[in-house]
């Protein structure tokens, strides 16, 4: 109880967002509706713009369809977004355990795939849905290509396969990791962080952390934040996995 409290009073896990009100405000505010990085919401945009460059006494008409057509693929994610936070609700309420948050996230490529996201006192449950898909995909190997594996990512909604995270993991390491500076900031920026792994190596202790909302089993995990730590509890290195590769380089 003691390491909950611990961990729940120390961090402020407020939904990420924009703080579009800063600095009067430091409230972050997110819809998720649309992927960070989307392609269509982009194509939307761009292509008209670059069409009206040729067509100069159409442009008018060719920016203002750009603009129905962005505001018909927002109401088509707000629809998709409404769908996929229904499967999430009716998983959350066959739970035996509280529930401290839910919320389904735009994934790439697609505005019908989704992931979806469960939170209790102890664990977050993950899952991937497309929208389009009715059975699952076959199953991929190691050497296939990264698209591959992302189409196999996600199931059709009847058929779910929720990942089990453990948010903390009982080791007087992962407790000293979060009173880290580097840790705190870290879970001031996450939305679903949890511990991926606390292991003993050449004479350190190093704890690892990931932020779900980013982290696609098999498939992907950036923005690994890990801390190694000597006998004596004085921190060796820390810092993001990918920033250490880079730096053996």
């Amino acid at each position: 109880m003691e390491r909950k409290r611990f961990f729940h009073e120390s961090f402020n896990l407020e939904a990420p967002g924009t703080m579009i009100f800063s600095p009067f405000m430091d409230h972050r505010y997110a819809w998720d509706l649309v992927f960070i990085i989307d392609l269509i919401f982009s194509g939307i945009i761009f292509i008209p713009f670059f069409i009206s460059l040729f067509l100069e006494k159409k442009s008018r008409w060719v920016c203002r369809g750009s603009m129905i057509g962005l505001s018909l693929y927002i109401l088509l994610c707000w629809f998709q977004n409404g769908r996929a936070m229904k499967l999430t609700e009716v998983f959350a309420h066959s739970l035996n355990e509280e529930v401290i948050q839910v919320a389904s996230l735009p994934q790439p490529l697609s505005p019908f795939r989704w992931a979806i996201f469960i939170e209790t006192n102890d664990k977050i449950y993950q899952g991937f849905v497309d929208f389009l898909r009715e059975e699952r995909p076959e199953s991929v190997s190691a050497s296939s290509s990264f698209f591959e594996k992302l189409n196999r990512l996600y199931d059709p909604p009847e058929k779910i396969n929720y990942r089990l995270w453990t948010k903390l993991q009982d080791s007087p390491w992962v407790e000293k990791a979060l009173a880290t500076e580097g840790v705190e900031f870290y879970y001031w920026f996450a939305r679903f962080p949890v511990v991926k792994s606390v292991n003993f190596e050449d004479g350190r202790h190093r704890v690892e952390f990931i932020d779900l909302r980013f982290s696609m089993p098999e498939v992907r995990m950036p923005f690994r934040y890990y801390v190694e730590f000597d006998h004596s509890g004085r921190i060796y290195s820390e810092g993001f996995v990918e920033d250490r590769k880079k730096q053996r380089e």
